[in-house]
């Protein structure tokens, strides 16, 4: 049963940008952040009864087949994805099949503090593989730049097991937009 992508209403870009005229002849890429809800998400909001979808939404093979038909309908260059699971054996053939490669970490290690955190889930970066190579991948576990942090207290509340992942993509030689590698 093919359902229809919901509709959502965007924000505009502050004007003063939108009517840069000299952008208006240069390639554009597009780019999308999507927070996916990770099936542990799913499930707090399953036990805590502040669900505001229906339960059978929240079941993860319905919701990411619906998650996948409505992120590949912005028809994105570069897809920025949170609170992704099953990334080997689901998002990243998915995605695959749908022109596009794509990096994954994992979530941060848990802190002591947080030891009974079960981590399952990461940050999905996926680009149009006719459009851009890979040409380098980071992930900064901001933890670590807590160590930096001198005061003990501040340091302890600043810990919440976040994670970036960055990633560097050159385009194509025969892409129409400029490299600046």
């Amino acid at each position: 049963m093919d359902e229809e992508v919901p509709f959502r209403a965007f924000v505009p870009a502050k004007q003063d940008v939108g009517d840069l005229a000299e952008l208006a002849d240069l390639e554009k890429v597009s780019v999308l952040t999507y927070n996916v809800l990770s099936q542990m998400g799913a499930r707090k909001l399953q036990r805590g009864g502040k669900s505001y979808v229906s339960a059978a939404i929240l079941n993860i093979r319905q919701r990411r087949e619906r998650l996948l038909r409505e992120i590949l309908s912005y028809d994105a260059d570069i897809m920025c994805l949170q609170e992704v699971d099953e990334y080997d054996d689901w998002w990243a053939a998915e995605l695959a099949i749908a022109g596009y490669d794509s990096i994954y970490a994992t979530s941060a290690a848990p802190t002591s503090a947080s030891a009974t955190k079960e981590i399952d889930d990461g940050l999905v970066t996926a680009f149009r593989k006719s459009t851009f190579q890979l040409f380098r991948s980071t992930e900064v576990h901001l933890n670590d730049l807590c160590s930096n942090i001198n005061d003990a207290n501040l340091s302890a509340r600043a810990r919440q097991d976040k994670l970036a992942l960055l990633v560097c993509l050159q385009p194509w030689e025969t892409s129409a937009l400029p490299s600046a590698l």
